[in-house]
């Protein structure tokens, strides 16, 4: 079973490791050959994400809501397990 945890409701985060033309989803029984914890995995994999490019631009809609868009060619949707951090700093 691929190793995943769950960040927003209804949502399931899976580990993959990215190779040049394929993926690979990280199973449970594989989290010991880093030898560290499942979820120091996924912070580990989460400052990697930082160490991509991706463009965000932010608006502000009807004077209420702050949005933002996210552009990147393979990180945009995992770069929204940051934003919160992100925009805060």
């Amino acid at each position: 079973m691929p190793l995943f945890i769950k960040n927003y409701p209804s949502l399931l985060t899976f580990l993959v490791l990215d190779f040049e033309d394929q993926f690979h989803y990280v199973k449970k029984n594989e989290v010991h050959l880093w030898e560290t914890e499942e979820l120091e995995l996924f912070e580990i994999a989460k400052e990697n994400i930082r160490k991509e490019e991706i463009e965000i631009k932010q608006y502000n809609f009807e004077d209420r809501y702050d949005v933002f868009a996210l552009f990147s060619g393979d990180f945009s949707a995992s770069y929204t397990l940051l934003i919160e951090q992100e925009i805060d700093s």
